[in-house]
């Protein structure tokens, strides 16, 4: 997150950004996250799947528009930093399967189960 203040050359507002800011953005996604699950959990088979499958749709799109973006912040973190970056497709894929999974629960066992972060895979998402 630090990253998003390094430009900025007000030092107090940069100080600021990254003692308050960050970590109440943080504090607000912990929040959110919470309250989907309790209100997850409270709903009705059908509903739960209903919300799952709509969500999981809007999560693919998201991701299919991400990907592009993915690929090259990562092509340029490893020429600038000379970071290992080896394997970092499966590592993503398989965190995001789990996190998805979790949040929806859901099985997404497949490794076709959700768009990969891979180019030549594209949507793999099976039908």
């Amino acid at each position: 997150m630090r990253r998003r203040t390094t430009q900025i050359a007000d030092l107090p507002f940069r100080t600021f950004a990254e003692d308050r800011i960050v970590p109440d953005e943080e504090f607000h996604r912990i929040k959110i996250t919470e309250w989907w699950l309790r209100k997850f959990d409270a709903a009705s088979p059908a509903q739960r799947q209903e919300w799952a499958a709509e969500i999981l749709a809007a999560d693919e799109a998201i991701q299919r528009n991400i990907n592009p973006y993915l690929r090259e912040s990562w092509v340029l973190t490893e020429r600038s930093s000379r970071i290992d970056t080896r394997n970092h497709v499966a590592l993503y894929d398989n965190f995001r399967r789990e996190i998805v999974s979790y949040h929806l629960d859901i099985p997404l066992t497949s490794p076709q189960a959700l768009t990969s972060l891979e180019p030549k895979q594209g949507s793999a998402r099976a039908a």
